[in-house]
């Protein structure tokens, strides 16, 4: 793990990680899919807020192509903000030429498996290549969750941003 700056698109949303948070589902980087020795873990805040919404990437139908971005929403749901956004990674698909214009659907925010609940704390982790040239330029994302209302947790999403 190291200390990298996160992505600019959403450093005012991530802090340093609680070891006993959704984090710890992300530590041993396993889930880095590239297998690189480097990689940032934060965890999610927006003000005071901890507990989020989990919007994944909608089921494509056909021939449909849009990037897998996730969001996290107040539980309101009058607000949200991405924690991952394929299009803002130089080496994803989703952030050259016409791939780049596509926007992001999404299903309906994430059910806990166990109690139905759907508010979750977060936890976001980004793959760094050793060859790295920006904050942004990351080559594996995953999400951590820890359920707010039966404390069921793991990974719940992960992509290759390259």
């Amino acid at each position: 793990m190291t200390t990298a700056p996160p992505p600019d698109y959403v450093a005012d949303k991530l802090v340093p990680p609680d070891a006993h948070g959704p984090a710890q589902y992300l530590s041993d980087g396993a889930w880095c899919g590239h297998g690189e020795p480097l990689f940032r873990i934060y965890d999610v805040r927006d003000g005071r807020t901890r507990e989020f919404a989990v919007l994944l990437p909608a089921k494509p139908e056909g021939d449909e192509t849009f990037p897998p971005a996730v969001k996290l929403a107040d539980a309101k749901g009058t607000s949200s903000f991405f924690v991952y956004d394929p299009r803002r990674h130089p080496a994803n698909l989703y952030a050259w030429g016409e791939y780049a214009k596509l926007e992001p659907r999404f299903g309906e925010p994430i059910t806990c498996q166990h109690c139905q609940g759907r508010a979750f704390q977060a936890a976001v982790g980004f793959e760094i290549p050793s060859d790295s040239s920006s904050p942004n330029d990351t080559s594996w994302f995953a999400l951590a969750a820890i359920c707010a209302g039966c404390g069921a947790a793991g990974i719940v999403f992960d992509d290759e941003t390259a």
